[in-house]
């Protein structure tokens, strides 16, 4: 998905999108560095605020049109605050997975959710 988009909307070769598509994934930096603010929010202050970073990284990476290559750095940036969000989301759900999971069933088990998260 993001690999196409940088090279067929942003015209970026192969090897500047090798090097680009590493920095949304230090998005998660920040949210370990603010885990005791997450944590003091609670979890569903923390879920709101968590999706509703996802939005806004999601609505960031839409096409603006601006000059220069300040489009991609807006896409960069977007995808930056998703993903950090998005992984982040993940923390506090994590201990309820036992609440739902269907003990012995081949996808819905703890142990087969252990890997999507």
């Amino acid at each position: 998905g993001a690999l196409l988009v940088l090279q067929r909307r942003y015209g970026l070769s192969t090897k500047e999108v090798g090097f680009v598509v590493a920095l949304p994934v230090l998005g998660s930096l920040p949210v370990v560095l603010c885990a005791d603010l997450l944590h003091g929010l609670g979890m569903l202050r923390a879920m709101r605020l968590l999706s509703f970073l996802e939005l806004l990284g999601i609505l960031l990476m839409f096409h603006v049109d601006l000059p220069g290559r300040w489009p991609l750095a807006v896409f960069l940036f977007g995808s930056w605050i998703f993903y950090g969000a998005n992984w982040a989301s993940s923390v506090p759900i994590a201990p309820l997975r036992p609440r739902f999971a269907l003990g012995g069933h081949w996808l819905l088990s703890v142990e087969a959710t252990t890997c999507a998260v």
